[in-house]
Order: C-alpha cells, then sequence, then structure tokens
C-alpha cells in the first residue's frame, strides 16, 4: 500500500522505533497517553478538514478501509471521528475517559481503538510517515 508522509520535525507525543513497530499496538507498548492539539493553524485546518470527510463518509455510509470487515471498518470510522472531534473542540483528548465511555456505551475494540487513536495523533503531529493507506491530509 501507499505511504503518506515527509520528513518533519519532531513535535512530541511517541515515536515508533521503526515501520513494524508504528501503530502502537499492545503488544509493542507503544500506546498513546496522552494527545493535545498542535496549536499549529495550517495544521488545525486540515484536521477539521479530515473532520468534515469523516462526517461525509458516515452520512454516505461509506467507509474507505476495505481491507477492513465492513463492521471494524465502521468502528474505526466510529473511533477516529470521535477522537477527532474530541481534540478539535477541547485541544486534547483524555484518553482514558474516552475509553471508559467506548466501554460503558458497550462499543468498544480495544484494537481497533488504538488503531484509530494512532491515526489521529500522526495527522496531529504531521508525522504521517508510519500510516498506510487511506487518504491523508490535505
Amino acid at each position: 500500500m501507499k505511504k503518506f508522509g515527509m520528513p518533519q520535525p519532531e513535535l512530541g507525543g511517541p515515536k515508533p522505533q521503526d515501520s513494524k513497530e508504528a501503530g502502537g499496538t499492545p503488544e509493542t507498548g507503544n500506546n498513546i497517553s496522552e494527545l493535545k492539539l498542535t496549536g499549529d493553524s495550517e495544521q488545525v485546518l486540515k484536521l477539521e478538514k479530515k473532520l468534515k470527510e469523516y462526517r461525509r463518509r458516515h452520512e454516505d455510509g461509506k467507509y474507505l478501509a476495505p481491507e477492513m470487515k465492513d463492521q471494524d471498518s465502521e468502528l474505526n470510522e466510529k473511533y477516529k471521528r470521535t477522537i477527532l472531534q474530541t481534540l478539535l473542540e477541547d485541544g486534547e483528548v483524555d484518553i482514558e475517559a474516552l475509553r471508559g465511555k467506548m466501554q460503558a456505551d458497550g462499543d468498544y475494540d480495544a484494537r481497533t481503538f488504538e488503531s484509530a487513536l494512532r491515526i489521529i495523533d500522526g495527522y496531529n503531529r504531521n508525522d504521517l510517515k508510519h500510516l498506510r493507506g487511506g487518504t491523508g491530509l490535505k
């Protein structure tokens, strides 16, 4: 699959050691502990466009992750939309609180949640080199 990204300055947050570990699965121990908006106005505009894209996909019922099962893809989209919306509205995401809310709603899958979190974190930091597939930021 196509990789997105270009060299960028480090803006914080966990950094995968190599592309095999990228994504911070529980197996690699690279879980994201905090997510705060970078404050870069150009990046915020890109994130707002991305949220609109996620909302449009939801409204159209089109989840653009053909490599995933339909249910996983829909849940992944929901998580990305929720995480990104929270980040833009609040300037940060209380990851544990959001995880707890998803669990309480009975709509939680740890692997899918962590994947969505890593994607939004990569978009937020403009660190896209470990992301594969998807539509990227524009």
